[in-house]
C-alpha cells in the first residue's frame, strides 16, 4: 500500500526527504562560496543578483520545508498510532 491510501508515511520517504534537504543546503552553500570566490572576487552580494541563484535558493528552501513537514507529520502519525495523545512539541 502507498502512504496516501494508508494514512501513514513510510520511514524511507522521510529519510529521502531529509537527505535531499541536507544535500540541497550543502550544494547552495558550496555554490555560494565557490562562485563568490572565483567569479565575484569575494563580493558575496553579487551572488544574489542572478536569477539562477535565486531559483536554486528557492528549491533549497522548498526541500528543507518538505523535510521539516515530513518529519513533523511522520512523528505525529507514529505517536497517534501508539496511542499517545498529547505531546508538548506537537
Amino acid at each position: 500500500m502507498i502512504q496516501w491510501t494508508t494514512g501513514r508515511m513510510s520511514t524511507a520517504y522521510v529519510v529521502y526527504r531529509v537527505i535531499v534537504a541536507v544535500l540541497m543546503v550543502v550544494w547552495v552553500i558550496a555554490d555560494f562560496l565557490y562562485e563568490a570566490g572565483r567569479f565575484y572576487r569575494y563580493n558575496y552580494a553579487i551572488w544574489l543578483v542572478f536569477a539562477t541563484n535565486w531559483s536554486m535558493l528557492a528549491v533549497c528552501i522548498t526541500a528543507v520545508w518538505m523535510a521539516v513537514t515530513s518529519v513533523y507529520y511522520y512523528h505525529g502519525t507514529r505517536y497517534r498510532c501508539l496511542g499517545i495523545r498529547s505531546l508538548s512539541y506537537f
